[in-house]
């Protein structure tokens, strides 16, 4: 939820605040009774989606997709963004799944912006 608070608006309080901005992605664990992970088959667009935000925040507003859609919007200085959280509250099942995604979404996220 929202609460119709965009991402570019969230970068934008943390920056206007002084604050370091602390965000979390998400990990492919569905809540509810029985939760459970994505299948790995259907992992690759949650890895898109992590690596996209990171794009928007800190990519070049010259040489990357995302850097220049926020400069477009307006901000063409990366935003300060420099702690991010993979899964929020997670419990892992016996298959190991979330140590095993927690890898891939790190390995991907660092690829896009160490």
């Amino acid at each position: 939820m929202t609460d119709g608070l965009g991402f570019f608006e969230l970068l934008q309080l943390a920056e206007e605040l002084g604050s370091e901005l602390s965000m979390a992605v998400q990990d492919g664990q569905h809540s509810g009774p029985g939760g459970h992970f994505t299948l790995d088959a259907d992992y690759p667009p949650l890895l898109q989606d992590a690596q996209d935000l990171l794009e928007f925040a800190s990519g070049s507003a010259e040489s990357s997709t995302w850097g220049k859609q926020r400069a477009a919007m307006g901000h063409p200085a990366p935003f300060r963004l420099r702690k991010v959280e993979i899964g929020n509250e997670e419990t892992d099942e016996p298959t190991g799944s979330y140590a095993k995604h927690f890898a891939m979404l790190a390995e991907a996220m660092w690829r896009k912006d160490p």
